[in-house]
């Protein structure tokens, strides 16, 4: 049966990331061209500056998610500035449950504005339309306000924590797919 739903997840993985256009953003897939703005969004994100070899090495495995047919990383771009915003992916997909995790991060001067929340709903209609996943799965660090609230919204539920690798809190939450 596992070998069976690994054919199926096979044939519904991309061959290509798609990009995506919403009202204010443009989402596409990693590029190089992207790398300078995406280690400054990571040392914002930190709170503190980012050696070039461990933004390399960040930028390297969300590149490798795809490659490796593990997921996804969008980077968020204004539709209007073409300036880079934040990033999103699909990550850890487990073709037997058909569920994925996702993540995002954006510059702290365009959080709570709504751009994640757009490109989000974006990928949820992506992920339970055409990768038919009947799962997401969000992890969230428990003193992070912001995310927790963003996940609320778009509807995700509480589902319970866990520790991370390096022994902080992370609250998980989990959007299903609606089955008709």
């Amino acid at each position: 049966m596992l070998i069976l739903m690994q054919v199926i997840f096979m044939a519904i993985f991309p061959d290509e990331i798609p990009s995506f256009l919403t009202d204010r953003l443009v989402l596409r897939p990693l590029e190089e061209e992207y790398f300078p703005s995406l280690h400054g969004l990571w040392a914002a994100t930190l709170g503190q500056p980012l050696a070039d070899a461990r933004a390399r090495t960040i930028y390297m495995l969300l590149e490798n998610l795809f490659f490796n047919r593990q997921g996804m990383c969008w980077v968020l771009l204004c539709k209007y500035s073409g300036e880079v915003i934040g990033t999103c992916e699909l990550h850890n997909f487990r073709a037997e449950e058909r569920r994925a995790d996702v993540g995002c991060e954006i510059f702290p001067a365009k959080q709570r504005q709504g751009y994640m929340t757009e490109a989000l709903l974006e990928l949820i209609h992506y992920s339970f339309g055409e990768l038919a996943l009947y799962d997401l799965i969000a992890n969230v660090e428990e003193n992070n306000g912001a995310s927790v609230a963003l996940f609320k919204k778009i509807g995700f539920e509480r589902e319970g924590s866990a520790m991370s690798a390096d022994k902080r809190l992370l609250l998980r939450f989990m959007l299903s797919r609606k089955i008709s």
